[in-house]
């Protein structure tokens, strides 16, 4: 999957997720519920806090 597509499926663009793949920004707490949801895994996993 291309950051394009993830984009287009949490509403947010592919330089966002660049953004944060590169630690230049932050994901804000509604994009991480939208990951979570998107990939189906708690935003706890996510974050490394749950295995």
């Amino acid at each position: 999957m291309s950051v394009l597509e993830l984009g287009k499926a949490i509403s947010v663009s592919d330089a966002t997720i660049c953004r944060w793949e590169n630690g230049i920004s932050d994901i804000k707490s509604d994009q991480l519920i939208a990951l979570s949801a998107f990939f189906g895994v708690s935003c706890d996993f996510l974050v490394g806090l749950d295995d």
